[in-house]
C-alpha cells in the first residue's frame, strides 16, 4: 500500500513537469522606449500591460505620454531611445507633434508606427493620420497604409489561421526576409491592414500566399504575398511601419484565450524591432513550458480515495485510474490539436471549458519570474 501510495505521488510530480506551461526567467539590457497616447485611442498603454510589464522585467525604462493632453518637450523626448505609436485615437498628429516626431528620429533614435484594421463597416484603423506622419518624416514614397479613415481594410487567411478565424493570420518564418528583425521568429499570428510598399527593399514580412485583404465593406481588393510589416533606415534614424496594433497587445486570440503577443514569437519580433532600431540586442523573457494536467490529477486522486474508501482492490484501481488518466490527456492533446482551442470536455460538449488562464508571480534566488497557465491548459 505505502509503495503504491509513493509511486502515485511521484507520477503527480512529474506530470507538473511535462510541456508545456511558461514559466518566465528575466534577464536584464537598460533601453528607454516612450509609447503615444490619444483620446479616444483603443490600442493605448493599458492594452500592453503584458508586454510592458516583459520590457520594465528586462530593465528597459518604459514611460508614455498623452497627446491630447501636453506633448513632451524635444529634450523630455530625446531621454528614449524608442518612440512607439499604436493606431491613433479620434484625434489628428498636431504640426507640433509631428515636428517633435521628426526631430526625434532625426536625432538617430527609433520609431514604430503601428496601424489597425477595418471591417463590417466598422473604422478602426487611421491611415489618413498615420499616413500623414509617414509623408512628414519623408518615408511615404516608400510605405504607406492602404484606404483611409473611412474605409480601411484587413487581412485575412481561410486555411492558415488561429482557431479558424481568418482574420487571426499565421505567418511563418517562410514569409520573412533576412533581417535583424526576422532573427529567430518561426511563427507569429497578425490581425493587420495592408501596407502599400513603393520599394521592395523595405519589406521585412508578408502574408501566406493564400491571404487576401478586404475593406471595410468586405471587397476583396489584393490576394497573394501582402506586405504588413516594413523596416526603413532614413540615414538618420529606423522607422518600423507594421500594420497591426493588436498582434502586440493584450486582447486575447478568438477561440484561443490566451492574449496575441503570448502567442508564439510575437513578443519576440517586437523585441527584435528594438534591437533593430537600437543596436541593443535585448533578450526576450524565456519561457520554460510546463504542463500541469489539474483535471487529470484531480481524476486519478477522486479514483484512488473512492477506491480506498470502499476496500477495494488498489492495485487494479490504481491501473485503472492511470490508464484512465492517461487517455483523458491523449483525448484533451487531440483536441487542442484538432480545435486550436479551449479544451470543451470528453463527456459532452461544454464540460471542462475553461475561458481563462492563471497567472502567478515568484522570486527566486533573486530572480522575478511569471508562472503561467493558458486556458487550454487549465480544462
Amino acid at each position: 500500500m505505502r509503495k503504491i501510495v509513493i509511486v502515485f505521488v511521484l507520477l503527480i510530480i512529474l506530470g507538473i513537469f511535462v510541456a508545456p506551461n511558461q514559466i518566465i526567467l528575466r534577464g536584464q539590457e537598460e533601453i528607454r522606449i516612450i509609447f503615444r497616447n490619444s483620446l479616444g485611442q483603443y490600442y493605448s498603454t493599458n492594452r500592453y500591460t503584458l508586454l510592458i510589464n516583459d520590457l520594465s522585467s528586462q530593465g528597459v525604462i518604459v514611460g508614455s505620454y498623452n497627446a491630447s493632453e501636453a506633448l513632451p518637450s524635444l529634450d523630455e523626448l530625446l531621454q528614449y531611445d524608442v518612440l512607439v505609436i499604436p493606431n491613433p485615437g479620434d484625434e489628428d498628429f498636431s504640426s507640433e507633434e509631428l515636428d517633435l516626431i521628426k526631430q526625434f528620429v532625426d536625432a538617430g533614435k527609433g520609431l514604430i508606427v503601428l496601424g489597425d484594421v477595418a471591417y463590417g463597416g466598422n473604422t478602426y484603423g487611421k491611415p489618413d493620420y498615420l499616413n500623414k506622419l509617414l509623408e512628414y518624416l519623408g518615408i511615404r514614397d516608400k510605405v504607406e497604409f492602404w484606404g483611409t479613415n473611412a474605409k480601411g481594410d484587413e487581412l485575412y487567411d481561410n486555411s492558415i489561421n488561429v482557431a479558424g478565424r481568418g482574420w487571426q493570420v499565421i505567418v511563418s518564418s517562410k514569409y520573412f526576409k533576412p533581417h535583424i528583425i526576422s532573427v529567430g521568429i518561426e511563427k507569429v499570428v497578425i490581425t493587420s491592414t495592408l501596407l502599400i510598399v513603393k520599394d521592395p527593399a523595405v519589406i521585412v514580412a508578408t502574408t501566406p500566399e493564400t491571404s487576401y485583404a478586404a475593406d471595410a465593406d468586405g471587397n476583396i481588393h489584393a490576394r497573394g504575398l501582402l506586405p504588413w510589416l516594413a523596416a526603413i533606415d532614413t540615414g538618420k534614424g529606423k522607422i518600423v511601419v507594421c500594420g497591426s496594433s493588436r498582434m502586440f497587445s493584450d486582447r486575447p486570440l478568438s477561440g484561443l484565450g490566451s492574449a496575441y503577443i503570448q502567442y508564439e514569437d510575437n513578443e519576440k519580433l517586437f523585441f527584435n524591432f528594438i534591437w533593430w532600431l537600437t543596436g541593443k540586442k535585448l533578450k526576450a523573457p524565456v519561457r520554460i513550458q510546463v504542463f500541469i494536467p489539474i483535471m487529470d490529477i484531480f481524476g486519478l486522486l477522486a479514483g484512488a480515495v473512492a477506491a480506498y474508501a470502499f476496500r477495494m482492490n488498489m492495485r487494479k484501481i490504481f491501473g485503472f485510474s492511470f490508464i484512465s488518466g492517461l487517455f483523458f490527456a491523449l483525448i484533451a492533446a487531440l483536441q487542442t490539436a484538432l480545435f486550436g482551442a479551449t479544451i470543451v470536455g470528453v463527456a459532452w460538449p461544454g464540460w471542462g471549458y475553461v475561458s481563462s488562464g492563471l497567472t502567478a508571480q515568484f522570486t527566486i534566488f533573486g530572480i522575478a519570474g511569471e508562472y503561467k497557465i493558458p486556458a487550454w491548459q487549465v480544462a
